[in-house]
């Protein structure tokens, strides 16, 4: 008979994991919920069936076994077993994925859950409403951060498309800007570090006339953000580069007429790009 519940609690703690797994994972689109809840489905099933029986069911036996040994706070200590291994898997497996790591605890308060409902028949109000609840509090707990982040997110993509001016040599003028967002340092935002001698043809980017060393200065002017300038020109020798956390850098006399490239991270990640021009009459 403890077997058969024991089972029953086994795959009815699979099932709920599986029809939970997807929620959890979330939608990234507004479409067909319906249709993205089936693949998400199905891509759980595929990778988290496999896991909880390899790691899900052991578990899940060990915390019987040792609450069978127990004499006192059977409920507290199986709770423990469960959550804790679930927990270090989850840093283990996701841990520059945050937004993931509650998907294993989630699975083992189902676990936990399951097993004090239908195998321990736990019979108290208080206590059954505080089994039935700590899936739904974790599953709570776990979409905290993402929320924030959403609304962070949301909050940086309402932000102004950034303007600027460059000053060099006390002579003041907007600048073109593009931008792209990147976490990562990922290919899909690419810095241009490729500066290029500038031909005596306009090439559509604004150029300074300077003479001597130039002190170069980046003002954005819809933003407050903090950013870092990284800065690419040409020597003799081949591309130098500046790196900076101030809006001003300093481009050595001498130079060759030429295209600066640079960059500015600000600290949401954002990178803006920005070309110029420097005419010193040294071709």
């Amino acid at each position: 008979m403890n077997n058969m519940k024991r089972t029953k609690a086994i795959v009815l703690s699979i099932i709920i994991s599986l029809l939970v797994f997807p929620i959890a994972l979330g939608f990234e689109t507004r479409g067909n919920l319906l249709m993205e809840y089936a693949r998400n489905f199905v891509f759980c099933t595929m990778y988290g069936g496999p896991f909880l029986l390899i790691a899900g069911v052991p578990v899940h036996l060990l915390a019987g076994f040792i609450v069978e040994k127990s004499k006192r706070f059977k409920l507290t200590v199986s709770f423990l077993i469960h959550i804790l291994p679930a927990a270090i898997i989850g840093f283990a497996l996701f841990g520059e994925a945050g937004f993931l790591i509650g998907i294993p605890v989630i699975s083992a308060s189902v676990f936990f859950a399951a097993d004090a409902l239908i195998y321990r028949r736990v019979s108290h109000p208080v206590k059954i409403a505080g089994v039935v609840l700590v899936p739904a509090l974790i599953y709570v707990l776990m979409c905290i951060p993402q929320l924030i982040q959403k609304a962070e997110f949301q909050a940086i993509q309402n932000e102004p498309e950034p303007k600027a001016e460059l000053t060099v040599n006390e002579e003041t003028s907007p600048i073109r800007l593009s931008t792209c967002w990147d976490s990562d340092d990922s290919s899909g935002c690419p810095i241009d570090r490729e500066p290029y001698l500038l031909p005596t043809d306009d090439v559509g980017v604004r150029e300074f006339q300077v003479d001597g060393e130039a002190f170069a200065e980046l003002n954005f002017l819809n933003t407050d953000r903090s950013f870092t300038l990284e800065v690419y020109y040409l020597t003799d020798q081949g591309v130098e580069q500046i790196n900076t956390d101030q809006n001003g850098f300093t481009l050595p006399d001498g130079i060759k007429e030429q295209v600066i490239k640079g960059t500015a991270t600000m600290d949401n990640s954002q990178k803006v790009s920005f070309t110029f021009g420097i005419r010193n009459g040294n071709r």
